[in-house]
C-alpha cells in the first residue's frame, strides 16, 4: 500500500485536517434490507418513502429505474402529498444497463403518471449514483437502486445523514448532470438542459432495444 499510495503515508493528519475534510452532521443511521439469501421485506425503500413524505423538494439520482406497481404508489402518494420529486437517471444512450434502458423504454409513461419530474443524463460516461436529497436537512446515500432487485431481494444499505451541508453538497454535485439531461414533466412535455447535446444511436442499438422490449416484459420481476 504504501508503495501504490505514498501520498497517504506521508503526514499524519492532524484533527484540524479532519475538521477541514469532513462536514459536522447531527446523526447517522444505517438502513439495511435483511440478510437472508430470499425474497425480502422492503425495509430500505420503506424507509426512504417514509423520510419523503412531507417534504416538499425531493432530488433522487438512481443509474436506472424498474418499478413495481406497489413503488409507483408509493411515488405518486409523496406527490400527491405536494412533493417535488426530481429523479437524475441514465439517458437510454448512454446507459450501461440494457435491462434497466429498456424497461424504461416501456415503462416511460408510467413513470411520468406518478407525478415525479426526470431528468435523462447524457454525459460523457453513466453515472451510478444512489442517492436522495430530501428537503434541505436529509441525505440518503449507499447501495440501493430504484429497482425491484435492490428493493425486494439484495441486501442493500444506506446512509441517512442528518447535516444541511452534505445536502446542499448533493444537489450542487447535481446541477451540472441536470444541466447535461432532458428533462421531461409529469405531463408528457420534455425540455432540453442548457448543456445537453443530442447523440444518435446506432441502428444496431436501436435493434436491440426493440427486441429487448418484447422479450423482457414477462420477465421484468426479475431484472
Amino acid at each position: 500500500m504504501k508503495e501504490r499510495y505514498p501520498e497517504a503515508f506521508d503526514r499524519i493528519y492532524s484533527k484540524e485536517d479532519w475538521e477541514k475534510a469532513t462536514m459536522e452532521t447531527r446523526g447517522i443511521e444505517l438502513w439495511t434490507n435483511p440478510t437472508e439469501p430470499e425474497n425480502k421485506e422492503s425495509v430500505v425503500w420503506e424507509r426512504m418513502i417514509a423520510a419523503m413524505e412531507g417534504e416538499e423538494d425531493i432530488l433522487v439520482q438512481t443509474p436506472y429505474m424498474i418499478c413495481s406497481r406497489k413503488m409507483y404508489e408509493d411515488l405518486r402518494s409523496v406527490c400527491e402529498k405536494g412533493a417535488r420529486v426530481d429523479i437524475v437517471i441514465n439517458a437510454v444512450e448512454s446507459g450501461t444497463n440494457p435491462f434497466g434502458c429498456t424497461d424504461y423504454l416501456n415503462q416511460k409513461k408510467k413513470i411520468c403518471q406518478t407525478g415525479v419530474h426526470i431528468y435523462e443524463y447524457l454525459g460523457d460516461q453513466a453515472q451510478h449514483t444512489k442517492s436522495l436529497a430530501v428537503g434541505e436537512e436529509l441525505s440518503i446515500i449507499g447501495s440501493c437502486n430504484f429497482d425491484m432487485r435492490s428493493v425486494y431481494l439484495n441486501t442493500e444499505m444506506m446512509l441517512a445523514v442528518d447535516c444541511p451541508e452534505l445536502n446542499a453538497s448533493i444537489r450542487e454535485q447535481a446541477r451540472p448532470l441536470k444541466e447535461k439531461s432532458r428533462h421531461m414533466s409529469p405531463d408528457g412535455r420534455t425540455e432540453d438542459g442548457q448543456n445537453y447535446e443530442p447523440r444518435e444511436q446506432d441502428m444496431a442499438k436501436r435493434a436491440v432495444y426493440a427486441l429487448l422490449r418484447i422479450v423482457i416484459s414477462p420477465f421484468r420481476h426479475v431484472l
